[in-house]
């Protein structure tokens, strides 16, 4: 009889444990688990795209474009957000070229700046990419664009991932008083509706 009583003791014990395992597994993938809010970041957000022409792919050093002469369009992301976010893509949708001067005809480089994994830090927080860029030799005059302004406007994606932790805390040892615990999680930590 005792012995079949010190196995049902073990059995609970078993069971119990397996719960609690389960209950934590759960929990932890719940609060831990990295998801992307349904928010998207915008020009409205105060993200800013900025460039300019450099002679170097090392540094940034000013520079004209001269025909036939390889420059770099160094692109530079300005967050002001107070998370941390991560620039997936970032292409040159259009380009605005000074009067007399096609960017069309005159200007070699690729649209597409940047596709990967680039982060930039909160508060103000910068990072920046190069790409080749030259002003193509059409052995014309080619004063307007040597000296004109080329106005790029960006357009990218970008994410960020919203992290929350809590520790939770049982006053009760279910091993010690054979009864299942209960926890909550905390108000702030749950999931937002629709997420």
């Amino acid at each position: 009889m005792r012995e079949l009583q010190r196995m049902g003791k073990v059995a609970t014990a078993i069971v119990v444990a397996f719960v609690i395992a389960a209950l934590s597994f759960t929990l932890t993938h719940a609060v831990l688990v990295t998801r992307s809010p349904k928010f998207l970041l915008t020009a409205g957000s105060g993200i800013t795209v900025t460039s300019t022409i450099s002679s170097s792919s090392s540094t940034q050093t000013a520079a004209i474009l001269d025909p036939g002469v390889p420059d770099y369009l160094w692109v530079t992301v300005t967050n002001p957000l107070t998370m941390s976010i991560t620039k997936n893509s970032l292409s040159i949708t259009w380009v605005t070229s000074p009067t007399g001067c096609s960017a069309l005809t005159n200007l070699s480089y690729n649209s597409s700046i940047f596709s990967g994994s680039l982060p930039v830090r909160a508060n103000n927080g910068t990072n920046t990419v190069y790409k080749p860029i030259s002003l193509i030799d059409t052995a014309a005059d080619q004063g307007a664009c040597k000296y004109g302004t080329f106005t790029f406007a960006y357009s990218g994606t970008a994410t960020y991932t919203d992290v929350a932790s809590a520790i939770l805390v049982s006053s009760l040892n279910p091993f010690v008083s054979g009864l299942l615990t209960s926890l909550a999680m905390p108000e702030l930590m749950r999931p937002r509706p629709g997420s």
